[in-house]
């Protein structure tokens, strides 16, 4: 892939890459990142990938969106990308200065517009290609950095208010879910109801979190639940799916509720006779409980397994989880 200063003035491309491209997308095209960074417990997708002396940063909140490029000359040093990278016509070093910058800007002839206006005692202040809109930062007269992609003008107050925002959609999104259990569970269920508070709890969630958070796996198994219990397979079964992938990211292997995904999403399968496709699921939470337990011994996840085989003419095997059972079943009883 090839890297060019002068493109990336007059277009804000750097090389292939572009706003919006998932983590897979860009070790697909650079390799593997020299490091990663920027996962929390609440995000754990790491935000920051490093190439050479390029950061590339992705969205908390939707972890596969890449948003911006920072290249921090006065920390890091010269360009560098990845070994995938040819780079042509990086004219820009560390010590270049604000005049020199200006100088080469007039060369090629690129509109631009000051973030503030600089003054002869001050040439410090970072100042934008508005045609592309790349961002260049300085700092005691000397070259700072390249910013792409983001909006220069986000403010502390904008931030604030957004943060407030979520919380005040995740605050709701509780609420919903409250109210929706009390549906579900009730004496006498109401699926409609919980239906309609769980959806709209989980587009609250998916707003202030993104996907790739447990609070919106939590949200897609209430309303997958809600699904499989007014037979509706098919929508419990993409939403038990969705929800399967995001704890197989976000939780650590032998959390529970993972195991509780894996049974879900066996269920369905069983129930709309994907046979084969059930039979891993129920021997991987079968393997998730004897790491949880110390042991597999699970005659409702055996039984679920004998349907599954015998669905496929597995009948010697059936037989033998068959066997495991009534053994298991008389040990309780003795």
């Amino acid at each position: 892939m090839e890297v060019s200063l002068n493109t990336l003035l007059r277009t804000g491309r750097l090389g292939e890459l572009r706003r919006g491209m998932t983590q897979e997308e860009v070790r697909a095209m650079l390799g593997e990142p020299d490091a990663v960074g920027g996962g929390s417990r609440k995000y754990p997708y790491p935000s920051i990938f490093l190439y050479g002396t390029v950061e590339l940063n992705f969205d908390l909140r939707r972890p596969h969106g890449l948003i911006r490029f920072w290249w921090e000359a006065g920390e890091k040093g010269a360009f560098r990308l990845s070994s995938a990278c040819e780079i042509v016509d990086w004219a820009f070093t560390p010590d270049w200065t604000f005049v020199q910058v200006e100088d080469y800007l007039n060369e090629l002839d690129l509109p631009r517009g000051y973030l503030d206006a600089p003054s002869p005692e001050d040439t410090a202040s970072p100042f934008i290609v508005h045609a592309s809109g790349i961002q260049i930062s300085f700092t005691k007269g000397k070259l700072y950095g390249i910013w792409g992609w983001e909006e220069v003008r986000t403010t502390a107050a904008a931030i604030d208010q957004e943060l407030e925002r979520d919380r005040r959609r995740l605050l709701e999104a509780d609420n919903l879910i409250a109210a929706g259990d009390r549906h579900f569970h009730a004496d006498t269920p109401t699926f409609e109801e919980a239906q309609s508070l769980y959806r709209e709890a989980l587009l609250l969630r998916l707003a202030a979190l993104g996907e790739q958070h447990e609070s919106v796996a939590v949200a897609m198994n209430r309303l997958a639940n809600v699904y499989y219990q007014q037979q509706n397979q098919e929508a419990a079964g993409t939403l038990f799916e969705r929800a399967l992938a995001i704890r197989a990211i976000v939780l650590p292997p032998d959390a529970p509720d993972l195991r509780l995904s894996v049974n879900n999403l066996a269920n369905v399968y069983r129930n709309q006779g994907r046979f084969s496709e059930a039979e891993p699921l129920y021997r991987r939470s079968l393997r998730m409980r004897e790491q949880e337990a110390g042991h597999a011994d699970h005659p409702a996840i055996w039984r679920n397994l004998v349907r599954v085989l015998e669905g496929q003419g597995k009948l010697a095997e059936a037989a033998e989880y068959l066997q495991r059972i009534q053994l298991f079943e008389a040990a309780q009883s003795g």
